[in-house]
Parts: C-alpha cells; structure tokens; sequence
C-alpha cells in the first residue's frame, strides 16, 4: 500500500497546483477584460501613427554623419508564469544586439519590465534610462543618436501575440526617396512643427507599445495558466489510475493469501 500512499500525496499536491493555477488563470483573465474595452482606440491609434511616421518621414531627412551609436527600447512583463511571452522579447533584443554590434553600432537599452532589465543585465547589456522625448528629438537631429529601435510584444488577440521590433529613426536610409504625404488631416508644412510633432509620437508611440506589452502578458498568461492547468489535471487522472490499480492489486494480494491460508488450515485438518 505505500505506493498507493505515495500516489495520493502526489494526487493531492496536482490539486493543490491546479488551484492555484486556475487562480491565477482568474486574475489574468480580469485584467485582461479591463483592458481589452481599449483595444479598438489602440489599433486606431497604431493607424493614425503610422500614418504621422510616414508625414515625419517626408519632411525630416537623416542626419548629416550620424554616430554609430543605437537605442533600443524594449518593453516586456513584469511577472512570470506566462509561457514564452518574456522569452520571446529577450531571444529579439539579443539577436538585434548582436546584429547592430556586428554592424558597428553601440547599442544602448532601455528596459520596461522586471524580467528584460534583469536578462539585460545578465547578459552585460548596457542599461541606461530613456531620454526625455525633447532630448531624442535633439540627439537624432544632431546626429548624437544613429538609430532608435522598439522591441515589443504587439497583441493581435486573446489567442495571437508576436514580438516585433521596429526601427523609427533613420525613417529612410541617405539618398532613398522619401514617401509620398501621408493624406492626415492636418499637414505638417515645415520641418519645425515636423520636429515637435516627432516628440509627441514618441510619446504616444510609448504609451502604445506599453499598453501592447500589458495585454499580450495577460493573455499569455491566462493562456499558458489554462494549459497548466490542464495539463495537472491530466497527470492527476493518470496517478489516480495508477492508485486504483496499486489498490486493486493490494485487495488481490490480500485476498490470495487469506484463501491460501485457509486451504492450508482445511488440507491440515484432514
């Protein structure tokens, strides 16, 4: 019977598990739902984003000699325990730093989240703090700053979450064409107001891919808590077979030699 005992310990410790992983699959799914109402406003706002790149584009031209120096700013969650969502961002900047550093470049990072500062710091990255946006603008006018990059994870739905790495400055290399305007409301007529204008799309900019990083790291989570779950309940049922079988067999066991034991008691009494 023991390992019938060791069967049921480890039944109960699965249940155990499988509580608090549905738990957490709960939690998830409430932030999830809190969020999601912003969905529609954000891909709008990814749209009219775009579109504003494309209208800076046109009428900001590289930098003359810029420094061979890059900014990587990524984004990735807090917490872990939401599959190979914090993973996926790191696997990205690591192969775009090495990409850039074999370039040339310099690579600065700026980390948003627990789990790529600490990985960036492992990995000897150099961590500094994001600039103010007037600063960004200022650098990648004078050319201080060569490139500007933004690593994170873009939430398409509950069920779909991609890494995506985008670089936004250099809009265009030296001498490629520039686009043709982008049909916005409001035209931007000169480089000035262009250059104002590149501050609050960086802002905005942040505030999207933040809000990206957060669903995606909900909906990872209440996904990989789900198959967690699943998966424990599973090998629960495998063990409670196992335990009904070490029963059984036990019962079988017993049942052997008591009648052994009587035939024995009978066969010597005659």
């Amino acid at each position: 019977m023991a390992e019938a005992r060791d069967l049921k310990q480890k039944i109960g410790a699965l249940n155990n598990l499988q509580k608090v992983m549905q738990a957490m699959n709960q939690i998830a799914t409430v932030k999830l739902r809190r969020l999601l109402p912003q969905v529609a406003a954000l891909r709008r706002m990814d749209q009219a984003l775009g579109e504003l790149a494309r209208e800076l584009a046109r009428l900001l031209p590289p930098a003359e000699n810029p420094q061979r120096t890059s900014l990587v700013v990524v984004y990735s969650g807090d917490k872990g325990l939401c599959g190979p969502s914090n993973q996926a961002v790191i696997r990205a900047l690591v192969a775009l730093v090495a990409e850039r550093q074999a370039q040339g470049f310099r690579v600065e990072t700026v980390c948003h989240g627990v789990k790529v500062a600490k990985a960036a710091t492992r990995l000897g990255f150099a961590v500094v703090d994001l600039p103010a946006n007037e600063t960004l603008v200022a650098q990648l006018h004078s050319g201080d700053l060569g490139e500007l990059y933004l690593l994170h994870n873009h939430f398409t739905s509950t069920l779909k979450q991609d890494t995506r790495t985008l670089r936004l400055v250099p809009w265009r290399e030296p001498g490629e064409t520039a686009t043709a305007p982008s049909g916005l409301p409001l035209v931007l007529e000169a480089p000035e107001e262009a250059e104002r204008a590149l501050g609050a799309w960086l802002a905005l900019l942040w505030d999207s891919a933040l809000t990206h990083a957060r669903l995606s790291e909900h909906a990872a989570r209440m996904a990989a808590m789900d198959n967690a779950s699943r998966n424990a309940r599973d090998l629960a049922d495998r063990y409670h077979l196992q335990q009904n079988r070490a029963r059984q067999g036990a019962i079988t066991s017993d049942l052997i030699e008591i009648i052994s034991g009587k035939e024995a008691l009978r066969r010597r009494r005659r």
